[in-house]
């Protein structure tokens, strides 16, 4: 159903491919997953499967691209959408519709199915993946996690014959990821073909039938050992002097309350990791933290004093889930110094850019980066910019292990020279390795964790 033969891809400018001979097949009733470092390729593969490349971003590729007997590269993308459905890492770019319920069978009436098929599928895996509660929300209100849900749903409600997805757990919680599960395997079941791009993995255990990897640019079947990192020592605090204080705060969003009467403590030396569902108001919550949000009552305190909105700004951070809306510069390097207000320390952003993987890439422009080193560039751009407080929205969503033990380092040495941290995520493995402590955020009340894993349902 899907196919690659002898596939090379090579981006303009690109010193050399991004994908050397690459083979694969993907038959009906079929889950691959494909595994690999961030940067590695895995995007590249699953635009070139559903012909995002070349119709739409150019590159030099040979051999061929096959979607249920297809060539890919020579028909028209609405062609290949009738048989093939993609998620991408920012479905955000995929929404048509403004509301929910218009997106989710836009693509089945686009394609002219039957609207009783469509009916009966769009009540179908609404429910699996728990969108049914957003049906009249607007696709602009909803949180990350809500939108990779209906992005996800509405590609099973159109019933294609083939559905690629690209990191589609990212920004899930783990009731989420488990409904993901579900959904693939019932679309498995249907005789779908299904191909994956994921780092994280476990909760397709069950469900994938192949396990390739992605590593410098060739097709594998087996993944290289891995090492298992050894335990972070938590941070001793440098500093137990309040930072940043919330006391009865309430922030309210298009008319819902995401955040009651919330008190929190912020002191130098720690990382605070919140926990809690998609749409449980983690983003809310940091960018009240920031001043970007105007609380609905209570107070905010900066350093003992008031925290008006400028003193919060430029004492934080704020590095948001959505990449492309903070890059500005033309090269990495220059992204890197962009928030340094009388010069930055050349040698200090090197060494910073090497803590997160970015030496090869300062020269790079930051649109030619993949998702997961977009996300590197602006984390090491908070971090160089050396602010009181950082805050990090799914910091880990692009990463694979070994970036993400880069981070978890990177946390440790910022709170260990007094700075603080806040870092929303539905990570457990980055919560054990980088987190002093966690707190949970669930209907708009923010307490301490006292579940193991912080979650919730």
């Amino acid at each position: 159903m899907i196919r690659l033969e002898n596939v090379t891809c090579t981006y303009p400018g690109a010193p050399e491919p991004t994908l050397r001979g690459v083979d694969l097949r993907v038959a009906p009733g079929r889950c691959v997953l494909l595994r690999g470092g961030s940067g590695g390729g895995k995007s590249t593969l699953v635009r070139l499967a559903c012909g995002v490349i070349p119709h739409l971003l150019p590159a030099r590729v040979t051999g061929r691209v096959l979607a249920a007997g297809a060539d890919v590269g020579a028909q028209a993308l609405h062609e290949t959408g009738r048989t093939l459905a993609s998620v991408f890492q920012d479905c955000r770019s995929q929404f048509f519709m403004t509301h929910v319920a218009e997106e989710l069978v836009f693509a089945a009436d686009n394609y002219g199915r039957p609207r009783e098929r469509t009916a009966a599928r769009l009540a179908r895996f609404a429910a699996l993946m728990d969108v049914t509660g957003l049906m009249e929300r607007s696709v602009f209100r909803l949180s990350s996690g809500e939108r990779q849900r209906v992005a996800i749903a509405a590609a099973a409600v159109q019933g294609p014959e083939a559905l690629v997805l690209d990191e589609p757990s990212a920004n899930l919680d783990a009731a989420g990821m488990r409904r993901l599960a579900e959904l693939l395997a019932a679309l498995k079941a249907e005789g779908r073909a299904l191909l994956v791009a994921d780092h994280r993995t476990t909760y397709l255990d069950a469900v994938a039938d192949e396990v390739l990897f992605l590593e410098g640019g060739h097709l594998t079947p087996t993944a290289p050992p891995t090492v298992p990192a050894p335990a972070l020592p938590l941070p001793e605090p440098a500093s137990r002097a309040p930072l940043l204080e919330l006391r009865g705060v309430g922030v309210a969003r298009g008319g819902r309350v995401v955040l009651r009467a919330a008190d929190l403590t912020l002191c130098g030396g720690e990382v605070l990791a919140v926990c809690g569902g998609n749409g449980a108001g983690k983003t809310s919550l940091l960018r009240t933290l920031c001043g970007l949000e105007r609380p609905a009552g209570g107070r905010i305190l900066l350093r003992g004093g008031p925290g008006r909105a400028g003193a919060l700004r430029r004492a934080c951070a704020l590095v948001m889930q959505d990449p492309d809306y903070q890059l500005f510069a033309p090269s990495v390097r220059e992204e890197l110094a962009l928030g340094h207000r009388s010069g930055a320390d050349a040698a200090a952003l090197d060494a910073t850019a090497r803590g997160m993987g970015l030496a090869a890439l300062l020269e790079r422009h930051p649109g030619s980066l993949s998702m997961g080193e977009k996300q590197r560039t602006l984390i090491a751009a908070a971090l160089a910019a050396g602010r009181a407080v950082l805050l990090l929205d799914e910091p880990t969503s692009g990463m694979d292990p070994g970036r993400m033990d880069q981070l978890a380092r990177a946390l440790g040495d910022w709170a260990a020279a007094g700075r603080a941290a806040v870092v929303a995520t539905h990570d457990e493995a980055f919560i054990q390795a980088a987190a002093t402590r966690r707190m949970t955020l669930h209907h708009g009340l923010l307490t301490p964790a006292t579940r193991a894993t912080g979650e919730e349902e």
